[in-house]
């Protein structure tokens, strides 16, 4: 949640906000922009250099 956009206090790597427990469809794939990035429980963000990836 820090490394998003949507805390103001956040890092800000990620431009998109994260919606953490998300009970809806699973994202396995970044959102093309900045839509919301929807992560089920066990799922988190992962970022290296420019890469980013859902695992």
């Amino acid at each position: 949640m820090y490394a998003a956009g949507n805390l103001t206090d956040g890092l800000h790597i990620i431009d998109n906000p994260i919606i953490p427990h998300w009970n809806g469809s699973e994202t396995t794939v970044l959102p093309n922009g900045k839509d919301e990035i929807k992560l089920a429980d066990g799922k988190a963000v992962y970022v290296e250099d420019n890469y980013m990836s859902v695992i």
